[in-house]
């Protein structure tokens, strides 16, 4: 009986995996989720379940709370659901006054995990699902839960305004957009920040797609630092890191040579080589060398020189190949649009 009881108080201090995240001990869950150690562990030690045990204790709170017309056994159950960190909800949710208005703030901001997988934000989940992330804020506030609004389309009757593009007309902005896979919000961003209307942003971002060879019906939720090989990265340095090139390497070589385009900068560096001596049959550079032979021994092995690429994880990787700098296309598209001319007539107008 007493080794029974030792077992089971050893289970509580093994790793838990919970919503795809692992936890070093049933303590440390609750802690984050500020739940009773007791309970659920108590709840854990007879089904050895966390997922029910969690939900358990969800249920035996008490305490309910309403998203957007739906309830909820708390903030952390909302957390839950929605992927969110706990403590950055109750947080958020107390200095904004609505729960509303902390989870929209959050989902924008914040990492979020879904299905055991963690994305930057709602954007990046969104394109990986192959939906608008306008569409998913639209069916959040209808009630439905994240998966239910990434997974189940609802029908909009909200206001309509008609416009017509490319000459074919279109009930609301939002049609207009859904129709060329483009966010809503892409659209707001650059009206805000720029002297043009809906049909001119809704122009530039189609034009985008157009270059970069981006399939109308896969949506932009953002606009991308660079697309490489059908892969969107948001951030520059996420492209660069998955090259094993730092920023501060890739930029202070770009500026120095004085290049513009992303793409021409890389293939330069491609070219790049430095000296290293062969030793053992594999070259090795100086400073690694001097860290095991005086100058006076390097001298006297005379080993032969090499010249070898100074950025291996370059070579290799075809730059001219669909590999766009949609920042750069971005920029010079508001450029040409936003000048002070005569403006460009695109064979559009709103109604």
């Amino acid at each position: 009986m007493e080794e029974k009881n030792i077992q089971k108080g050893r289970e509580h201090w093994q790793s838990v995996v919970f919503e795809g995240k692992e936890y070093p001990s049933i303590r440390s869950l609750a802690r984050e989720y500020e739940f009773s150690y007791s309970r659920l562990s108590h709840y854990y030690a007879r089904n050895h379940d966390i997922h029910l045990s969690m939900q358990r204790c969800l249920e035996e709170q008490g305490i309910e709370v309403s998203l957007w017309g739906k309830p909820y056994h708390g903030i952390a159950d909302v957390a839950i659901q929605f992927g969110l960190k706990y403590t950055s909800l109750r947080t958020k949710a107390k200095s904004m006054g609505t729960l509303e208005k902390a989870v929209d703030v959050l989902l924008r901001t914040e990492p979020i995990r879904y299905e055991g997988r963690d994305y930057e934000s709602l954007s990046e989940l969104c394109s990986d699902n192959g939906v608008l992330q306008d569409n998913i804020y639209e069916r959040l506030t209808y009630g439905l839960s994240l998966k239910e609004a990434l997974t189940r389309p609802i029908k909009s009757n909200g206001n309509r305004k008609a416009v017509e593009f490319h000459g074919i007309e279109y009930p609301s902005h939002r049609e207009a957009c859904r129709a060329y896979g483009i966010s809503e919000r892409c659209i707001r961003e650059l009206t805000k920040s720029n002297p043009i209307d809906f049909i001119e942003s809704l122009q530039i971002l189609v034009t985008l797609k157009e270059w970069a060879n981006i399939p109308q019906e896969e949506p932009l939720n953002y606009i991308p630092a660079c697309r490489v090989r059908g892969t969107n990265y948001k951030t520059m340095a996420g492209f660069l890191v998955s090259y094993g090139i730092t920023g501060t390497t890739f930029y202070v070589y770009k500026s120095q040579h004085g290049y513009r385009n992303v793409f021409d900068a890389l293939k330069e560096m491609q070219k790049e080589t430095r000296k290293a001596y062969v030793l053992h049959e594999r070259p090795v550079f100086y400073s690694e060398l001097s860290k095991c032979y005086s100058s006076y021994q390097l001298k006297k092995m005379n080993l032969p020189s090499v010249l070898v690429p100074r950025y291996p994880t370059l070579q290799g990787v075809d730059f001219d190949t669909e590999c766009y700098d949609l920042l750069e296309m971005y920029e010079n598209l508001k450029e040409e649009i936003t000048a002070p001319k005569e403006k460009i007539e695109w064979g559009m107008h709103l109604e």
